[in-house]
């Protein structure tokens, strides 16, 4: 929909090889594909149902938007991993839902230690992808690597790379790199990326 760029590729992919070209809308989950979405993470009575409204009306059918929020719920304590599902906490009823994405992976983002939050945002300066040993020629302390790498992991802001072999990982989402690249002070981005 953006018609100087992802408009005029979609442009030329239809005249230039229209035979190889096909088309996939994706639009937002309805209302009962959020709900079945919820149900999938949540059995019955696990989740308060004024909760899972909130979520609803606020994902507007985006679903890394329910993702995120259910990770930043288990950041928060007020959600924890019962098997294969997730079950609230008694501190389900103190927890404000963020009206956007940006907010919720903003929220995930500061709520991270110091360190793995640095490591995180030095990680979004070098890129959607970086290796190990250009963000170990950054960081300050190299000791922590590869333990602050494997938490991020498991928080599922990173993943392993499956494009390259070696120690280079991805974010798991692009928003996720966007957004933590955006909460660093112009001043410290400069400085990272001088280093870079």
């Amino acid at each position: 929909g953006y018609p100087t760029t992802s408009e005029r590729i979609r442009q030329h992919a239809r005249e230039q090889h229209p035979q190889r070209t096909f088309e996939i809308e994706l639009a937002p989950l309805d209302a009962s594909a959020a709900r079945t979405m919820l149900n999938n993470l949540f059995k019955p009575g696990d989740l308060p149902r004024d909760t899972r409204q909130r979520i609803e009306e606020k994902a507007h059918g985006n679903p890394f938007f329910i993702e995120e929020v259910v990770r930043n719920l288990v950041d928060e304590g007020a959600v924890e991993p019962v098997g294969d599902s997730f079950r609230a906490t008694d501190k389900i009823g103190s927890v404000t839902i963020p009206d956007s994405i940006h907010e919720v992976v903003m929220a995930r983002v500061d709520s991270l230690d110091g360190a793995k939050r640095q490591l995180l945002q030095t990680a979004a300066v070098i890129g959607a992808s970086f290796h190990t040993e250009v963000l170990g020629g950054i960081v300050e302390d190299v000791t922590r690597l590869a333990d602050d790498i494997e938490a991020l992991l498991h928080a599922e802001f990173l993943v392993r790379s499956a494009a390259e072999r070696g120690d280079v990982y991805d974010f798991k989402h692009p928003l996720i790199q966007e957004v933590t690249y955006e909460s660093l002070l112009h001043a410290r981005r400069e400085i990272l990326h001088r280093k870079v």
